[in-house]
């Protein structure tokens, strides 16, 4: 009995302890589908199928037909701001990213469980997602 003991108490000890899935970043975690890009200029684009995925602090773009793409996440809460490093070549020049590497930012402008509306830094272009 004491031979059990012991090593109920370590199984319960390692369940305990074992790592788990934290949401750091609150309703921003999941995957988004681009709506629209709107640009400074008022012309909207409808990307087809492409795709952002946010867990913890990494992210991954998906378009169909130019590839996929990830990297490192950066996310204030309090200032609602978000960054994007990508840090390895990528083709997403059809949805306004720049060349790489590098960093994309970009302010917060809603978000809710359902919708996600950011602000391109560089170029201001409005960036609307829907959660699914």
């Amino acid at each position: 009995m004491k031979h059990f003991c012991i090593i109920f108490a370590t199984v319960v000890a390692f369940a305990l302890s074992a790592c788990h899935y934290h949401n750091i970043n609150g309703d921003l975690d999941g995957n988004w589908r681009f709506l629209t890009i709107e640009q400074t200029d008022g012309s909207v684009t409808e990307p087809d199928e492409a795709f952002l995925a946010i867990q913890m602090h990494t992210f991954n773009i998906r378009l169909f037909g130019a590839g996929r793409c990830a990297g490192n996440l950066y996310y204030d809460k309090k200032a609602k701001t978000l960054a994007l490093e990508f840090p390895y070549e990528h083709k997403l020049s059809a949805i306004g990213f720049p060349k790489t590497p590098c960093t994309v930012n970009f302010h917060i402008e809603h978000l809710t469980k359902e919708r996600l509306v950011m602000r391109m830094d560089s170029n201001n272009a409005i960036y609307t997602f829907e959660k699914f």
